[in-house]
């Protein structure tokens, strides 16, 4: 009797154990701590790294798209003979093109023809159509014509990124500034940051010249006076050099009366030097003889 009423509480206590292992696996509520973390977490500390890196790249993110950075010119020579009514015209395109003229200087040649270098400006993107209508002007002829482009995308970028970066550094040290407690850390806070203005200063020129050249293209433009004689034939050369040597020879001839006239003074002295000397030279001789004559002795 008492051997089955052991038997039967331990099958009921087998019975029960298994029950409550079944329930603890099959209820959701419970966690594991052996899982792995969370995903989101995982997108956090990648976010951190992404920024931290951007930031010591000087903010500058490798994925972001970067518009290329053109400075585009031209030179072009024109020669007419008509250049104030070729001017007049030039000046009208780059109006229209809503460009700029920064620079006119005009000269005259040792033949009196006129010579003209302009330095003009013209909206990006509009350099070529204006060049080639400079160059479908009336009445001139192209002699030169070049356009070039330089991309300087990357040294665009660089200035960009150091001047941000000086910009975060000027930020920090005015923070450290107003934190300085002694005379000393306020000098060398102040001098770093008067270093870094200069350097902010100087990148910030240089940035504005860029876009300057960038949004504006160059044209150096020269317009040369030319003369429409026509060109002579055998008998008009041979009367030409006819008079060219008439030319010489009467110049030769004028230089040399314009010699001798100078030389004139210099002649006369020298004539009267000459005279001088002479009539000297006949007086001491006759003073010789007339002592002579006085010494000889008188004939018997």
């Amino acid at each position: 009797m008492n051997i089955r009423l052991r038997t039967g509480i331990a099958g009921a206590a087998i019975m029960l154990l298994m029950a409550i292992l079944l329930g603890c696996s099959a209820n959701p509520g419970i966690k594991d701590e052996s899982a792995p973390a969370r995903p989101v977490d995982q997108k956090i500390d990648q976010k951190k790294i992404a920024a931290t890196a951007a930031d010591n790249r000087g903010g500058v993110s490798p994925q972001a798209e970067v518009e290329k950075k053109i400075i585009e010119s031209a030179t072009l020579g024109l020669e007419t003979s008509k250049p104030e009514d070729l001017e007049k015209m030039v000046l009208a395109l780059i109006a229209e093109r809503q460009g700029d003229v920064n620079n006119i200087n005009i000269s005259l040649t040792g033949s009196g023809l006129r010579h003209g270098a302009y330095t003009l400006r013209i909206p990006q993107g509009k350099l070529k159509e204006t060049v080639d209508a400079v160059s479908s002007l009336p009445n001139c002829v192209v002699r030169h014509k070049n356009i070039s482009a330089q991309d300087v995308t990357e040294e665009y970028i660089d200035v960009n990124a150091r001047l941000e970066n000086m910009r975060r550094q000027e930020v920090r040290l005015r923070e450290i500034l107003n934190r300085a407690a002694t005379v000393d850390e306020i000098l060398k806070v102040e001098n770093e940051l008067t270093r870094v203005r200069t350097q902010l200063e100087s990148a910030q020129a240089k940035l504005k010249a860029m876009n300057n050249r960038i949004e504006m293209s160059t044209i150096h433009l020269t317009i040369r006076e030319v003369s429409l004689t026509a060109a002579p034939g055998f008998g008009g050369k041979l009367i030409g050099a006819l008079n060219e040597g008439m030319e010489m020879a009467g110049e030769t001839v004028l230089g040399t009366i314009v010699f001798a006239i100078g030389l004139l003074p210099l002649i006369v002295l020298g004539a009267l030097v000459w005279l001088g000397r002479h009539k000297i030279k006949a007086l001491i001789q006759g003073k010789k003889a007339a002592k002579q004559d006085q010494i000889k002795p008188p004939s018997l």
